[in-house]
């Protein structure tokens, strides 16, 4: 699952998880080659799966910090909270996200601006496919000057 951590900071432990797991399978796959072991040609193509497995864990990260800024962009919506996706598979992202919203705003004003912000961000990034806005109560005034 995705979370708000810097793009940098995600893009680098996947490339590393990436990177080891390649090393293991290429080490497994000449071992497999040399010896005619079945059981080390799985182990390779289990590792070699593994590795694809940290791409997935990429896709969604791609999306957050722009979703976030997009988000905040709202008139709307005072903050994200919490920002968090999930890929689902070939071009499917779910996204939950907890924002706090403009102060003064009705029950239904909330409500309107929440039902346009998942439209509207559902034409700009198709590949979003569950996009949940949960309004949650802004910070105090203390807890912002902290």
């Amino acid at each position: 699952m995705a979370s708000a951590t810097s793009p940098d900071e995600s893009l680098g432990s996947v490339f590393a998880a990436l990177a080891a797991n390649m090393a293991i399978a290429t080490a497994n796959g000449t071992a497999a080659a040399l010896t005619g072991s079945p059981a080390l040609l799985a182990e390779t193509l289990h590792t070699v799966a593994d590795a694809g497995n940290e791409v997935l864990l990429y896709v969604p990260d791609r999306y957050v910090a722009a979703l976030r800024a997009r988000l905040e962009d709202e008139a709307e919506i005072h903050a994200v909270r919490r920002l968090e996706a999930v890929y689902l598979g070939p071009g499917e992202v779910l996204v939950a996200a907890d924002v706090a919203m403009a102060d003064g705003l009705t029950g239904e004003q909330v409500a309107a601006g929440l039902a346009r912000t998942r439209a509207d961000v559902g034409r700009e990034l198709p590949v979003i496919a569950r996009l949940y806005l949960t309004p949650v109560e802004p910070p105090s005034p203390a807890a912002e000057d902290q």
